[in-house]
């Protein structure tokens, strides 16, 4: 299994913020947790950075646990009477536009990414990294319009990478003209993202994300959507699409 982000942390000694569940009341580090805050009119929000002002409380990422902290009995618990029941269609619709921002902080870190360098642009690049004698940590970005033989060509490599004795994390996301935009070029469909702390975050929302999205288990299908810039929201942007993300 790739290491975590807290793992890591814990092997070198670093400090890990913990957080308790307010639901579940589960202890867990703060990055695995979903923060839910009030804004300045009261009303609920999820702070996808987790950095927002104010009184928050987290949860665990997953949806029945995030219905249960709003619905009408809990959200007098989470936050001890500072708010007011909101009907379920509006719990319902904080779920998604949490999930389209947390996808679209997923993509945006792809652009963080391509200014640290850590990024294999297109098939051949992507091809000779994965290669290489040593793949841990390695993830691996194919856009949900690959072609049929882009596709084949890379399942060819994932497969050898896998015979070799490693797994390789893969996330679909968005079109090839999407992400080509994100990343300076006319159209990307396959990335290649070196092992590094930023990597690790990448796949830890990722999982983050999925849970949410109740797809359960440590490396599920998960649908992530493309993206559009300019579209704004409570901590984060908005995005549109479709794809997903696997393990090979």
């Amino acid at each position: 299994m790739l290491a975590t982000v807290t793992q890591r942390e814990e092997a070198s000694g670093e400090h890990v913020p913990m957080r308790q569940c307010a639901v579940t009341r589960r202890r867990a580090p703060q990055a695995e947790l979903l923060r839910i805050a009030l804004g300045p009119d009261g009303a609920p929000y999820v702070d996808v950075i987790g950095r927002a002002p104010g009184r928050g409380v987290y949860v665990s990422p997953e949806p029945e646990v995030f219905r249960k902290a709003l619905s009408p009995k809990g959200i007098g618990r989470t936050f001890r009477g500072k708010v007011r029941p909101i009907p379920a269609e509006e719990v319902e619709r904080l779920l998604a536009d949490a999930l389209v921002r947390m996808e679209t902080r997923i993509v945006e870190m792809l652009g963080i990414a391509r200014r640290a360098g850590l990024l294999e642009l297109g098939m051949d690049p992507t091809a000779r990294a994965l290669a290489g004698a040593n793949l841990a940590g390695w993830l691996v970005i194919r856009a949900e319009d690959l072609g049929d033989a882009s596709a084949r060509k890379l399942d060819e490599l994932l497969a050898a990478a896998t015979a070799r004795g490693t797994q390789v994390r893969v996330i679909r996301v968005g079109k090839k003209q999407d992400l080509g935009s994100r990343l300076g070029r006319t159209e990307v469909g396959v990335i290649a993202m070196r092992p590094s702390r930023h990597t690790d975050r990448v796949m830890a929302e990722a999982d983050r994300w999925s849970s949410l999205g109740g797809s359960g288990g440590t490396h599920p299908e998960i649908p992530l959507t493309g993206t559009r810039q300019g579209a704004q929201s409570k901590g984060g942007a908005i995005g549109t699409g479709q794809g997903r993300s696997e393990v090979k």
